[in-house]
């Protein structure tokens, strides 16, 4: 689980030399909120399936939704940087999916292990 947090915490950094910009990007912003509450809906469905229809381990678990989770998102603020003529891509964006998993995570722990 450790490693899957320290992964998550230096990917924005590549994912803001990759030439994302900041365009009065806000913190507290309705853009943010859909990125957490996407990325933790994301999360606690796939926790689900990977450990309660699935059968799988919990650390796999951990990892298979967190990192399906990162991977959809980083997709995202990709596809924002490439087409910069339609979309803003922001490392704040992606810092909101991050969150949204570790709530993902906790409350897919909550809801099937408990």
């Amino acid at each position: 689980m450790f490693s899957a947090v320290l992964a998550s915490a230096q990917t924005p950094v590549c994912i803001q030399s990759a030439g994302m910009t900041e365009n009065g990007d806000r913190w507290l912003a309705q853009d943010k909120f859909y990125h957490f509450t996407v990325s933790a809906g994301i999360t606690v469905s796939s926790y689900y399936v990977y450990r309660a229809e699935l059968n799988n381990t919990e650390t796999g678990t951990y990892y298979f939704s967190g990192g399906f989770t990162l991977s959809l998102g980083a997709l995202k603020e990709f596809y924002d940087a490439k087409h910069p003529q339609k979309h803003t891509s922001s490392w704040k964006d992606f810092a909101a999916d991050a969150a949204g998993m570790g709530v993902g995570l906790l409350a897919g722990y909550l809801l099937v292990e408990k």
